[in-house]
């Protein structure tokens, strides 16, 4: 019996370097005064992840690594690094300037909270 691992279908050190694009899961939220966005970016840390609001587009972006082993080299392997993009038209009235984003646990949570001109205000009705 043979104790070499063997991966017939394809050689691991090429295949290795080539990223797998991924369009992130994502769901989002409203309260009075914000939208938070949830997407799901497994193994990628707040170090691997991206966010830009250009005019009213928010993008993100977030990659994987192969680990590697120093004095290893790959004799088999399937998994192959992740690149997450997608990219979000955001409504109107939302404070750009007041965006705030977190990672945990592959979860990239973003806080968009609405424009002071985007609040509904009850306004008293008084006397004339």
């Amino acid at each position: 019996m043979s104790t070499t691992l063997q991966n017939e279908s394809r050689p691991a050190q090429e295949e290795a370097v080539r990223f797998v694009a991924i369009t992130p899961h994502a769901d989002a939220w409203e309260t009075e005064d914000a939208y938070f966005l949830a997407v799901e970016m497994p193994g990628v840390d707040d170090a691997h992840s991206d966010v830009t609001l250009e005019k009213n587009i928010l993008g993100i972006t977030g990659e994987t690594a192969v680990s590697t082993f120093e004095g290893l080299r790959p004799a088999a392997g399937d998994y192959r690094p992740r690149q997450y993009r997608r990219s979000f038209r955001l409504p109107d009235g939302i404070d750009g300037a007041a965006l705030d984003a977190s990672m945990k646990n592959g979860v990239l949570t973003v806080r968009m909270p609405k424009s002071e001109q985007a609040l509904r205000r009850k306004i008293a009705v008084r006397q004339a």
